[in-house]
Order: structure tokens, then C-alpha cells, then sequence
């Protein structure tokens, strides 16, 4: 019915739009009651009268399965397109359409891709961590994995984003199927030295969240404890009895760690 609709619009000269009378096979216009019945039409060219010709032939305007556009890639080069994208998650298309040998368009690649569920998308990125930090991260899930939501509850989630002003435009994509983000073919490592940027701090508990705070200047551990910790933090748990405060910042936590315990911290400061 809404291909007859549009194909009515092209051929008649006014510009109501029609109705379709499904039992009578006909189509009225609102405009002059004139009724316009298959045959009557005149002929279209084009692409138009090749879906006109499709429908008053077989009664349906949708595309037959395998008409198109020949393929240009045979299945043997459709696969090492999908096998270097696997291989490589961050190569770029036009080194792929150089390998394959095939005078394809980007686009075909990506296509191709897409067959195969692999997707452009920007990776993951992590803190360079070393082997004794991802035990004792581990330590520290294995010892609460059996929490339930009741325990979670009472947690409070801090947590530093630090926006970068300088020249990373993050360009690197990697081709990944859904699902992949945090494989380890998929993360990228972030950069960790001084750069022109502003950072923000902000804390969430179940049912509430404190203020965003700008931090200014170098943040340093007695930066962190006199002007995020005693005039945010405190009143912000207080008001949540039995709350358990979580933040992540790793040199602050040292810090911290040794104003309350009179000891260095350990690698991974348990706050």
C-alpha cells in the first residue's frame, strides 16, 4: 500500500496524497475523485518503473536476495580481510585493501567487516599497571565477590576525571565484535605525564551523590585530604550512617593511608 502511495505521487500531476482501496485494487484521489486503476498508469523509467514493473508483477517491492552489485572480493580474500583485522585490531583500511591485492574502496572493507560482526570503535584505556597491582586488584574482587546488593549499598564510590587539553584526539580505533571492549587485544594504555588539562572530582552512593568539584593546581595528597576530603567528603558520609568509602586515586590513597596509620601503604591502599 505505501509503495502504490509514493509510486501515485510520481506519476499524477497534483499533489493531495491518495488512499488506497485494498478491495478494489485501486487507488482514489482526494483531490478530484478520479480513480486510477493498475493498468491506467502511465509507463515510468528508471528505477521507479523498475519497482512499478516489480510490484505489478509479482506483488511486492522488496529487493531478491542476491541482486545487486557483483562482488569483487572472492570468499578466500573476504577472510584474510577478517582474519588481519582479527590479527591486528588496529589496522587501518587502506593497509588491509593493500595485503588483499584487490583494488576495493574503503567502504567494501567495512562492509566485509561488518558481515563478520567487527565493528570500528575507540579501545579501552587503562592505567599501565604492574603484575603486583593486578594481584592484589584480584585479592581485593575475590574478597567481596560474595557481597549482595544490601553490602554494595553501603558503599561510596569516588572517583578523579581528568580532561586533557592538550593534542591527543584519540584516533586509534580497533575493529571488535560486541562484547570485546575490555579484552586485552582491545585497551590501549593512557597517557600518564604532564598535560595541560582540568580535573574533577565526584562521589556517588545508591541513593545520592555529592557536588563536582574542580580541583586546581597540582593535586598532592594534603591538596586531596584539606580540600576534597575534610569539607566534602566528611559532611557527605556523615550524613549516610554506616557507609563505606571507596576512592581510587592511587598516590592520594598512600598518603592518606600513612596521615591515619603512621606507615607507608601498601601497593594497593585499602580505602
Amino acid at each position: 500500500m505505501q509503495m502504490i502511495q509514493v509510486l501515485c505521487q510520481y506519476a499524477c500531476s497534483y499533489k493531495p496524497r491518495g488512499r488506497y482501496n485494498q478491495e478494489e485494487g485501486a487507488i482514489e484521489a482526494s483531490a478530484n475523485s478520479k480513480i486510477y486503476k493498475r493498468d491506467d498508469y502511465p509507463p515510468f523509467v528508471g528505477r521507479l518503473g523498475n519497482c512499478w514493473k516489480q510490484w505489478t508483477r509479482e506483488g511486492t517491492h522488496a529487493r531478491k536476495t542476491g541482486s545487486g552489485a557483483t562482488r569483487k572480493t572472492t570468499r578466500r580474500e573476504d577472510r584474510t580481510i577478517v582474519r588481519q583485522a582479527l590479527v591486528d585490531p588496529t589496522v587501518i583500511r587502506s593497509t588491509i585493501g593493500a595485503d588483499v591485492g584487490v583494488a576495493i574502496v574503503p567502504q567494501t572493507i567495512s562492509r566485509h567487516l561488518a558481515e563478520a560482526n567487527l565493528k570500528s570503535n575507540r579501545p579501552f584505556r587503562v592505567f599501565p599497571l604492574t603484575l603486583e597491582h593486578r594481584q592484589l586488584l584480584l585479592q581485593w574482587c575475590q574478597a567481596r565477590s560474595m557481597w549482595n546488593v544490601t553490602d554494595w549499598q553501603k558503599v561510596v564510590f569516588s572517583e578523579e576525571s581528568r580532561f586533557v587539553l592538550g593534542t591527543d584526539d584519540n584516533r586509534v580505533r580497533v575493529w571488535r565484535c560486541p562484547g570485546e571492549r575490555y579484552n586485552s587485544a582491545h585497551i590501549v594504555l593512557r597517557h600518564t605525564a604532564r598535560t595541560a588539562g582540568v580535573m574533577v572530582w565526584g562521589a556517588i552512593a545508591y541513593d545520592s551523590r555529592s557536588t563536582l568539584i574542580m580541583m586546581r593546581g597540582t593535586l598532592t595528597g594534603q591538596h586531596y585530604v584539606d580540600d576534597i576530603l575534610r569539607p566534602h567528603v566528611g559532611p557527605f558520609l556523615n550524613g549516610l550512617p554506616g557507609a563505606i568509602f571507596q576512592q581510587e586515586l592511587f598516590k592520594t590513597s598512600c598518603v592518606i593511608f600513612r596521615l591515619f596509620h603512621g606507615r607507608p601503604a601498601p601497593p594497593i591502599c585499602p580505602l
